[in-house]
């Protein structure tokens, strides 16, 4: 919960909001294992957010942060509050391992521990198979090639790292400080891209995913400690026609995507 209060302090100050202004907080997280009752309640209580002012936490995976921004829009749309704080949050490294039958115990067999990291967070719980093979099959239907996605994240991390370079990401940044064995480590910059990414490089890497032959590392996501998440409210209806149009607009390309995948 540290990150998300972390974030939730950062955002009131650069808006010049009391935290007694807000009508609600909604953040998003996907692996909850642990995390005890309603991580958003425990993370706005921490910030300093008065206990009157409701928190919810919602969950859809991989897009858990932008539908707590749609649920923040929806509540101050419908006049329910004028005044919500939106973002996400999310601790991979601390995610803990399940004993499915731990509850009513084990006799004389082996027990098996479930990564949650996975089981709740990254395997598809239809088919039981890690997301990534989503790719996999998408790179196979619509043929596109290990060379064109190598050129594809060569450009990806050349643009990342001269926009860190310039600065660019400094000021959506809130530095985040830790006390560990060697003392205080302040972090305040993405470590996630490698500038030094060649095409070779990129050739050599392996699958992302076990017996994968297409998505690979120089495109996949590490086990990240993150949170992010703005302030919306309401001055006046015309206000939000531009977000309503985005996200109208959004709606069409999803649909499109759909038909083209049938």
């Amino acid at each position: 919960m540290d990150l998300g209060a972390a974030l939730i302090r950062d955002v009131l100050a650069r808006a010049g909001l009391d935290a007694s202004d807000l009508g609600g907080v909604i953040m998003g997280q996907v692996v909850q294992a642990s995390t005890k009752m309603n991580p958003a309640r425990q993370a706005a209580i921490q910030a300093g957010v008065p206990i009157g002012v409701p928190a919810t936490t919602v969950d859809r995976v991989y897009g858990s942060g932008a539908q707590a921004f749609v649920s923040a829009a929806h509540e101050v749309m419908s006049g329910l509050v004028t005044c919500v704080l939106a973002g996400g949050m999310e601790n991979m490294g601390q995610t803990p391992y399940l004993l499915a039958g731990g509850r009513w115990g084990y006799r004389m067999v082996d027990a098996t521990a479930y990564d949650s990291m996975l089981r709740d967070g990254l395997n598809d719980a239809f088919s039981d198979r890690h997301s990534g093979w989503v790719t996999e099959d998408l790179v196979s239907r619509f043929k596109v090639t290990r060379k064109a996605q190598d050129r594809w994240a060569l450009r990806s991390q050349q643009r990342f790292a001269a926009a860190q370079a310039a600065g660019r990401f400094d000021a959506e940044i809130v530095p985040f400080e830790l006390n560990g064995r060697k003392g205080e480590t302040v972090f305040s910059r993405d470590e996630h891209n490698r500038p030094d990414t060649t095409l070779e490089s990129l050739g050599r890497a392996g699958a992302g995913v076990p017996q994968g032959k297409q998505r690979h590392r120089g495109k996949w996501a590490r086990t990240e400690c993150r949170r992010c998440g703005p302030v919306g409210g309401r001055r006046s209806l015309s206000d939000l026609q531009p977000a309503t149009s985005q996200v109208d607009d959004a709606h069409r390309k999803t649909k499109t995507a759909e038909e083209a995948w049938k």
